[in-house]
């Protein structure tokens, strides 16, 4: 029997592709989503769960800053799921349309809904400073995740969430791994066959296969697998695999220095620019 009153926050809902996972794993979900149009789909789809009560949606930026204002977000004119809140390159200016959307600061809004079970951030080219804004402020969720594409996002969920135990978990193949498998449902009743779709972030916590990692370990994935389409989650309630889980011979005890360097280096300077 799961405890009561488990809070899922989507941070770059999207077309909600996650949301039914996590309304089955939680009493209530916050889809937080700036993109207007892709909010009144999620109105259109979770009509339901949003009457009822079990589902909120946030039309709004995140910021890393305290404040409601608002800001220049961009939005992608082929693939929405590529709209950002920094500017783009100018090489990639026309890729783009320019709108003024409101903003909120990410910690007055889990405030507003929490405390959190899980936070999931998915928000292209912004998750590290969203995770520095939420841990200055001292919410450390049993669970969180977010987009790995550079050593900044594992330096703060290790140096500055103070987590220890992580998985990695491959977006490209989430539909095929995870297709029909079964979640507990809420309140305790008979667990649910569920597939993800193409694009969704898929499971988190203890959903995912495999034992939980330490640093080293993840550090070591992340450098034989590259960055790319990955989320990389934590969680403080369950204890890593020290028993060398993880081992890629094509990976030296060298290399695995250097990026544990190089991971400890990022997360200084990201964290002094905060």
């Amino acid at each position: 029997m799961r405890e009561p009153n488990r809070v899922v926050f989507d941070v770059g809902a999207n077309v909600g592709d996650d949301i039914g996972y996590y309304l089955l794993r939680a009493d209530k979900v916050v889809a937080i989503e700036a993109n207007p149009a892709l909010c009144e789909r999620l109105h259109a789809r979770f009509g339901r769960e949003i009457e009822a009560g079990r589902l909120v949606v946030e039309n709004c930026v995140l910021s890393d800053e305290p404040g409601s204002r608002e800001v220049d977000f961009f939005i992608h004119k082929g693939f929405h799921i590529w709209s950002q809140l920094p500017e783009p390159a100018p090489a990639e200016a026309d890729q783009f349309e320019r709108r003024r959307l409101p903003s909120r600061y990410v910690v007055d809004v889990i405030e507003q809904h929490g405390p959190p079970h899980y936070v999931k951030i998915d928000v292209e080219r912004f998750d590290a400073r969203l995770l520095a804004a939420i841990f200055r402020a001292g919410i450390k969720p049993p669970y969180i995740s977010a987009e790995c594409t550079s050593f900044d996002v594992p330096a703060i969920l290790y140096l500055d969430g103070g987590y220890r135990a992580f998985k990695l978990l491959d977006s490209q193949s989430v539909s095929r791994v995870y297709r029909d498998r079964c979640f507990a449902s809420p309140g305790g009743a008979d667990p649910v066959k569920w597939s993800f779709p193409t694009h969704a972030a898929g499971p988190f916590g203890e959903d995912i296969d495999g034992p939980w990692m330490t640093a080293d370990h993840v550090v070591e994935l992340i450098g034989a697998l590259g960055f790319g389409w990955r989320d990389l989650h934590a969680t403080s309630v369950s204890e890593p695999d020290t028993d060398g889980g993880f081992h890629h011979a094509r990976v030296s005890r060298a290399v695995i220095t250097r990026l544990s360097r190089v991971l400890a280096s990022r997360a200084r300077r990201l964290l002094r620019r905060s």
